[in-house]
């Protein structure tokens, strides 16, 4: 899972490091005029989460699990939170929710992006076929970034994909979307052997029109391809854009899921 930040936040600008300096130096925020340190999609992944519940119930099992500000957390991000993710699977289905309730003595709104960095198998996926492996989603918006993958501050036009081979995508080259309409954010992604994957985030009132809402990497042919439900941007953090702002106090849900369901393959 990818928080309190999706992608790289950068304190300074990466393009004027001595010649040499590997780009993690350049990583981090500030605070209240502190430079504070943010790994490449934050610091939730390495931490550890404590398992709060796990039950059964018929053929559906849900888990949940939970993370507290530390002195560690609180070194690199000064807020008080409690985050929890409950998972739940049934048949085929995976549905995952986040909840973040902000502490309240927080001195001031908790920024935040969030995501998961859900990858598929391509290699499965595929089988022994050679057909493509196509790919459906109805964003409008694309985010145009620079060299570092800092957003420009605009987002073009991006015509809805529609059974689009995931060969197309650049290899190892993020395609960041958003602007979905009212029928939701969502990815479906065809396989030759006859498997439909469909991811789907919650709707969101009031979602911010700059975040990101999928953002698409990976290498089909190296066997990996990542469909990551976001909700914020990169660089969110050091410079306020696609970002959720959460008082003191409040509360936060964001869920996605995901689906596999065997279809007919096509000739």
């Amino acid at each position: 899972m990818l928080w309190p930040a999706t992608g790289r936040n950068f304190a300074v600008d990466p393009a004027k490091l001595p010649a040499g300096t590997p780009i993690t130096a350049a990583f981090g925020w500030t605070w209240r005029g502190e430079r504070k340190d943010m790994p490449i999609h934050g610091f939730a992944r390495t931490q550890v989460w404590h398992l709060d519940m796990q039950s059964r119930t018929g053929g559906q099992r849900t888990a949940r699990v939970s993370l507290d500000d530390s002195p560690q957390t609180r070194a690199a991000y000064p807020f008080g939170f409690h985050h929890t993710i409950t998972y739940t699977v049934s048949g085929s289905d995976l549905t995952v929710r986040h909840d973040i309730t902000a502490a309240r003595d927080n001195l001031g709104p908790m920024p935040f992006s969030i995501g998961n960095h859900l990858t598929l198998d391509t290699t499965t996926l595929r089988g022994s076929t050679e057909r493509p492996i196509l790919l459906s989603t109805r964003a409008s918006r694309r985010q145009e970034t620079d060299r570092f993958g800092r957003p420009l501050g605009r987002m073009r036009r991006q015509h809805s994909l529609c059974e689009t081979p995931l060969a197309e995508f650049g290899r190892d080259v993020a395609t960041s979307l958003g602007g979905y309409t009212a029928g939701g954010a969502t990815v479906t992604v065809r396989a030759p052997t006859g498997i439909l994957v469909t991811v789907a985030q919650q709707r969101l009132p009031g979602a911010r029109p700059d975040a990101i809402r999928f953002n698409l990497w990976g290498d089909p042919d190296a066997g990996y391809f990542a469909i990551e439900p976001w909700y914020g941007r990169q660089n969110s953090l050091a410079d306020g854009s696609g970002i959720v702002l959460l008082k003191p106090g409040q509360h936060f849900q964001w869920s996605f899921s995901v689906s596999a369901r065997e279809v007919r393959p096509r000739d």
